[in-house]
C-alpha cells in the first residue's frame, strides 16, 4: 500500500515535470521563430530602402533626359524613380539652412545639378547585378 502510494506520486511528478518542460521547449521554439520571422522582414526593408542618386550632366536637352528616365526606368532593379530638378533644390529648406543664402552671392550661379532619386528592389543585395546596374 505505502509503496503503491509512493508510485503514484512519482508518476504524478513525472507528467508534471514534462508536462512543464515541453511547454518550455515549445515556447522557446516559437520565440526563436518569431524573432527569425521578425529578422528576416527586418533584412527585406532595409534592402528594399536603398536609394541611389543619379546626378545629371548640366546642359541636357528635355529629349537626353527623358531617355535616360525611360532607361532607368526599364531596369527590374529600380522600384521607384522621381526626378529633382536643381532649381527644386535650391528652394529646398534643408538645403537653405545648411548653406545659407551667401552661396548665390558667391558664386553667381546654381551649383547644384539635375539628379533622378532611385530607390532599389531587394534584388540589389546581389553584388554582380548591382555592379553590372552601376556599369
Amino acid at each position: 500500500m505505502k509503496d503503491d502510494k509512493r508510485l503514484k506520486r512519482k508518476v504524478r511528478n513525472s507528467y508534471i515535470v514534462s508536462t512543464v518542460s515541453i511547454t518550455l521547449v515549445l515556447f522557446l521554439l516559437g520565440s526563436v521563430g518569431y524573432l527569425m520571422v521578425a529578422a528576416l522582414k527586418v533584412a527585406d526593408t532595409l534592402q528594399e530602402s536603398i536609394a541611389v542618386t543619379v546626378e545629371l550632366k548640366n546642359g541636357l536637352s528635355e529629349a537626353q533626359k527623358e531617355a535616360i528616365s525611360k532607361r532607368l526606368t526599364a531596369e527590374e532593379m529600380v522600384a521607384t524613380i522621381a526626378y529633382s530638378a536643381k532649381e527644386e533644390k535650391v528652394d529646398d529648406q534643408e538645403f537653405r539652412k545648411m548653406f545659407g543664402s551667401s552661396f548665390e552671392e558667391i558664386l553667381q550661379e546654381n551649383p547644384l545639378l539635375d539628379s533622378f532619386e532611385l530607390t532599389l528592389t531587394s534584388a540589389s543585395s546581389d553584388k554582380e547585378l548591382l555592379d553590372s546596374f552601376i556599369a
